[in-house]
C-alpha cells in the first residue's frame, strides 16, 4: 500500500450542527433549588380560620421568593404540636425533621409555638436545642430561622414571656436568626386578622403574617443566589 502523505479531514459539519454544539458548549450549568423548609404549629398549616392552599403564608413567601435558582419550599404543619407538646399527629418538631430535612437543605424555619404554654422554660429551652442540632446533623450547612409564638393582644402572660425567653436563648446559642412576634406586636391591636376562634390568623392574617416574615428571610435567600 502506498502512502499519498496527506492528511486526512473530516468532512465538514452543516451550520445547524455547529450552532447547536457551540450553544451546548456555552449553556449555563442548571442551578439546583435552594430547599425551605418550614416546621411548625396550626400557624404554619392553616386551619378552619385561614390559611389553606395558596392563602398560607408559606406558599405567599414562595411566591415572593421567586429568582434564580428558584425556592423549592415545604412545610411540615404540625397542629396542635411544639417542641414539647404532642398535638393529634403525636409528634413534636424535632420528630419532623427526618422527614422534611436533608443533606441539601438550605434553610430551615421552625414557627412557634403556642402550644408550648404548659412547659417550663428548662424544659422547652432543651427541646429546642434538641430540635435545632437535629438540623444541623441532617444538614450542617443549612441556614436556621427561629420565629416565636405570636400572642393575639397586649396582656401577655408571664408563663408565654419566660418560655419566649428560653427559645430565644436556644436559638441565638444555635446561630439562628431570631424572630420575636411578641416584640414586634404582630397582631396586637389587630383584631381583624384573627378568626373568630381568638387563635388563629385568616387568609388576611396569613398574608400579613408574610410581609413579617419576608424581611428576616429574603437576605439569606439573596446571598444564597450569590
Amino acid at each position: 500500500m502506498i502512502s499519498t502523505g496527506c492528511a486526512y479531514s473530516p468532512p465538514p459539519v452543516s451550520e445547524k450542527v455547529q450552532q447547536a454544539y457551540e450553544q451546548g458548549a456555552t449553556a449555563p450549568a442548571i442551578k439546583e433549588p435552594i430547599l425551605v423548609t418550614v416546621i411548625g404549629d396550626s400557624y404554619v398549616a392553616g386551619s378552619s380560620m385561614g390559611g389553606t392552599n395558596a392563602t398560607n403564608w408559606t406558599s405567599v413567601l414562595s411566591s415572593d421568593l421567586k429568582g434564580d435558582p428558584e425556592v423549592d419550599m415545604t412545610k411540615q404543619g404540625l397542629g396542635g404540636s411544639g417542641y414539647v407538646r404532642r398535638g393529634p399527629t403525636g409528634m413534636v418538631f424535632s420528630e419532623a425533621i427526618s422527614s422534611s430535612v436533608g443533606p441539601k437543605s438550605d434553610v430551615v424555619i421552625f414557627f412557634g409555638s403556642i402550644n408550648d404554654q404548659a412547659a417550663k422554660p428548662d424544659e422547652l429551652r432543651e427541646a429546642a436545642n434538641k430540635a435545632y442540632a437535629d438540623t444541623k446533623a441532617a444538614s450542617p450547612t443549612a441556614k436556621l430561622v427561629v420565629i416565636g409564638s405570636p400572642w393575639t393582644n397586649p396582656n401577655v402572660p408571664q408563663s408565654v414571656l419566660a418560655n419566649r425567653d428560653a427559645l430565644k436563648e436556644a436559638a441565638l446559642a444555635a446561630g439562628a436568626v431570631w424572630v420575636d412576634p411578641i416584640e414586634e406586636g404582630w397582631f396586637f391591636d389587630q383584631p381583624a386578622l384573627i378568626g373568630t376562634d381568638k387563635t388563629h390568623p385568616t387568609d388576611e392574617g396569613h398574608a400579613y403574617m408574610e410581609k413579617l416574615v419576608l424581611p428576616h428571610v429574603q437576605p439569606i435567600i439573596t446571598a444564597l443566589r450569590g
